[in-house]
């Protein structure tokens, strides 16, 4: 026969608006929690693949910062296509300190996966410059993507890094940078995952390296 179900158990429901229903007997608690990152994740991938669209369409997006779960949730209410979580923001927020390399990839991911939990709004976020090498590139991509960001931002600083509007910020080499974009889109799982490639070259190079490494970038499979 069929199946009864207990009360809609609301269990993330106050970030989420989630209501899953579990079935009864005892023991079903790991079915429940089955059925809760089922439903994560598929409200995760909607997110994206609404992000992505949009992109691809050429949409003009306004994406305001958030840096804690007060900000995210306040801008949540607004109905923007996306929101980002600036890595000055979360550094300064919660160290109180200017953001210079600070802040580990740790301490950001926990912030990503609670800002995406609490949300509906797609979210981009703020990775730095991947937290190290090409391994840590990797792990970094895969890590936000199952945190439930919709997009991350590399930049291409020398590490530890600078916050975008202090002066004398240095930058790798273009190649170097080139193997980290191949490196970010290999390991995303959902090609809608978004990769946001960031030059710091115009203050010290001009603006004409800044393009080219602009251009190189998309080149190399970035999406924006």
């Amino acid at each position: 026969g069929g199946v009864s179900c207990r009360p809609k158990l609301s269990f993330f429901g106050y970030f989420c608006n989630i209501q899953i229903p579990i079935p009864p007997g005892h023991g079903d608690w790991w079915l429940g929690v089955f059925f809760i990152k089922l439903k994560l994740a598929h409200a995760m991938n909607q997110k994206t693949t609404a992000l992505t669209d949009r992109l691809r369409n050429g949409d003009f997006m306004t994406a305001p910062g958030v840096f804690d779960l007060i900000s995210a949730r306040i801008a949540d209410q607004f109905e923007f296509p996306a929101i980002y979580m600036t890595g000055y923001g979360v550094v300064a927020s919660s160290l109180g300190l200017p953001d210079a390399g600070l802040a580990s990839y740790t301490e950001m991911v926990d912030r990503v996966e609670k800002i995406a939990l609490a949300t509906a709004t797609p979210l981009i976020a703020d990775g730095d410059t991947g937290y190290g090498g090409l391994l840590n590139v990797d792990h970094t991509v895969r890590g936000y993507e199952r945190a439930g960001a919709c997009g991350i931002q590399l930049e291409d600083q020398e590490y530890p890094k600078k916050c975008g509007h202090t002066p004398r910020r240095r930058v790798i080499a273009l190649e170097d940078m080139l193997a980290k974009i191949r490196v970010a889109t290999s390991a995303r799982e959902s090609d809608d995952f978004i990769i946001i490639a960031r030059t710091d070259a115009r203050s010290e190079h001009g603006i004409d390296d800044a393009i080219r490494r602009g251009q190189a970038f998309a080149d190399a499979g970035a999406d924006v």
